[in-house]
């Protein structure tokens, strides 16, 4: 289930008598009931679709997670079941006539949209969550709404005898069906509008419709005119709890020609959108003028989408589950801030930057969090393990002394399969995450091509310090971190979040291993950039790879953990990975202003306006 913002109301508020009800029925009184309140508030969302949801459907479906978590029951049984009780609800509307059928088949498909709100927070309350399972519930939600539009046709035709209902229920399930194969169609990579990458002086008005668009989107007058239409039409479109409340009023009626008129103008909107861009007429032939001998061009690499359009349903793609986050060193330019915990514990609004990034990474499909730890290594796992109870550690004994690539190499041993590594001073959004683990190469960077307005006004860290990036003519990185070129022609900037393939981390890990032996003894000795190999960042070591400097040396039966041994640690596993060819093919996952750093105080206050008015975009 994809997470989103948590909503206002408290439970106590909205069932102030379930308390003693439970305590008669010996379910444990109090106690039990502040587990549930417990369960209600983590689990639910602050941004809810509508009020029926926020104060109706989670309250008893913090009461369903409490027992179904005590269980081996899943979210997706959860999610199977909420179908089975909406068609027994649609069963009965059209088998039992009368009022009272009417009424009691109403609470029931309640009841099935309960299940359907336990099942996410189950998922989150377990910390199972996960695009596949987000697809699931669609795909669940859409069969329900074909099952309660086409008894409720059934029932009006019984009660009033007009045949015309039933044409009515069959255009109805017209558009309902061709408005989710729209949406599907919309949301292709072929058909969403890839943005261009940004020029030397371009601002950070991004592409209101990409995903993952930086900031809140500018609505144009029209668009804010129809922003309350379309607020009711959600409200009356999904999951229509609502209808208990026609029913109560014996008018089932204003349920049918509501919910089919709505569904009638989104397929109406949606396929004229459609129509507006592939309909047009082509532009006027133009004589193409003589030939000129021209030498011959060198062949263009074939167009590469966008990865950021992946955002709602590329993460499902990815075979990246496991997150590996770079946290030992301290932050001293944070101030007074890191004084007594890591500087991944910082708060950014109302959250802490391991919140931020967790949050982002689950929506991306990450179920396994590791950490490298360093300064305060002791409050970090606390924290840590209430966030993620299965996070496991490895540690950097000289986190002093040395640096981010060293932190990494502490970390040789989880080397061994897919991941997503990063820093632990960066917040970005869930749709940056999404497009990371969805990128099909093997070893992917995110770069933010908008880099330069991050910088306005960023004294504390001025632009020559920004980890800048380069791409070639074949669109692959070739150029990446801190002075590695003049910053002015920059594409983008590495943000320190790296998606590495099975091959790529295999690559990664011999580099590693190379580099441990070569610098044995010598670690203050100069590597890449950095004045001594112990003070070598990530990126150091991502240029050396490109440039073909390291990973070229056939080693299948070097020392086990030779990277680690530099830091007086061990690895358990052989460097047995294939010789990496030269020039380690890298490419760039852009994306347009959808993170911050917070390396300084002044970048604190900075981000927290920023993530606090993000709305969706960053929940």
């Amino acid at each position: 289930m994809l997470d989103a913002p948590r909503a206002c109301a408290s439970a106590e508020i909205v069932f102030p008598q379930i308390p003693e009800q439970l305590h008669v029925f010996g379910y444990g009184g109090r106690h039990m009931w502040s587990e549930i309140v417990a369960i209600y508030r983590a689990s639910k969302k602050s941004n809810d679709i509508n009020w029926f949801t926020a104060h109706i459907a989670r309250p008893p479906a913090a009461l369903v997670v409490y027992f179904a978590a005590k269980t081996r029951v899943t979210p997706n049984q959860l999610t199977f079941l909420s179908v089975v009780v909406a068609a027994l609800a649609c069963a009965v509307w059209i088998a039992v006539p009368g009022y009272l059928a009417l009424v009691v088949a109403a609470l029931v498909f309640e009841l099935s949209f309960v299940l359907d709100c336990a099942d996410g927070q189950l998922a989150r309350l377990r910390r199972q969550a996960s695009p596949l399972g987000h697809l699931l519930d669609f795909l669940m939600d859409e069969l329900k709404a074909m099952l309660i539009l086409g008894s409720i046709a059934v029932r009006l035709w019984q009660e009033t005898g007009d045949e015309r209902l039933l044409l009515v229920g069959l255009g109805g399930l017209f558009c309902l069906a061709a408005g989710i194969s729209l949406t599907t169609f919309t949301r292709r990579p072929e058909y969403a509008p890839a943005a261009p990458p940004s020029s030397a002086s371009s601002s950070a008005s991004s592409s209101a419709s990409s995903p993952a668009s930086s900031g809140p989107a500018r609505r144009s007058p029209l668009a804010s005119v129809l922003a309350p239409v379309e607020w009711v039409a959600r409200v009356l479109v999904h999951y229509p709890q609502y209808i208990w409340i026609c029913a109560l009023a014996g008018r089932i009626d204003v349920f049918f020609w509501a919910y089919v008129g709505v569904n009638a103008l989104y397929l109406a909107k949606t396929f004229a959108g459609v129509l507006l861009r592939l309909g047009r007429f082509a532009p006027p032939a133009v004589a193409e003028p003589p030939a000129v001998a021209e030498p011959p061009a060198v062949a263009e690499p074939p167009a590469r989408a966008d990865p950021v359009v992946f955002y709602r349903f590329g993460a499902a793609m990815s075979q990246v589950r496991r997150a590996i986050i770079i946290a030992a060193g301290r932050g001293r330019r944070l101030g007074p801030h890191t004084e007594e915990i890591p500087k991944c514990m910082v708060q950014v609004g109302a959250r802490s930057i391991l919140e931020w990034q967790w949050r982002a990474l689950q929506e991306a499909g990450i179920t396994e969090l590791i950490m490298i730890r360093g300064y305060r290594a002791d409050v970090l796992t606390s924290f840590a393990h209430k966030l993620v109870p299965s996070a496991s550690f490895f540690d950097n004994p000289q986190w002093q002394s040395n640096n981010v690539l060293l932190s990494l190499a502490c970390a040789r041993a989880a080397l061994d399969q897919p991941a997503l590594v990063l820093y632990s001073d960066i917040v970005f959004t869930p749709a940056v995450a999404c497009a990371a683990a969805a990128c099909q190469d093997e070893i992917g960077l995110v770069i933010d091509r908008s880099f330069r307005d991050i910088y306005h006004g960023r004294t504390e860290h001025p632009l020559d310090e920004a980890e800048v990036a380069r791409t070639g003519r074949d669109g692959k990185v070739a150029q990446v971190g801190k002075r590695a070129l003049p910053a002015d022609e920059a594409e983008g900037e590495f943000i320190g979040l790296v998606k590495l393939g099975a091959q790529g981390v295999t690559t990664v890990a011999h580099a590693l291993d190379e580099l441990a032996e070569r610098y044995r003894g010598r670690e203050h000795e100069p590597f890449a950039r950095a004045q001594t190999f112990r003070n070598a960042y990530l990126t150091d070591l991502l240029q050396e790879l490109i440039d073909g400097g390291v990973g070229q040396r056939q080693d299948r039966g070097s020392a086990p953990g030779a990277a680690a041994a530099s830091l007086h640690a061990s690895s358990p596993h052989a460097a047995h990975a294939a010789h990496a060819a030269p020039g380690a093919p890298m490419w760039p996952i852009w994306i347009d202003g959808q993170w911050r750093e917070i390396d300084t105080g002044q970048d604190l206050e900075r981000a927290v306006p920023l993530v606090s008015s993000g709305g969706k975009e960053w929940t």
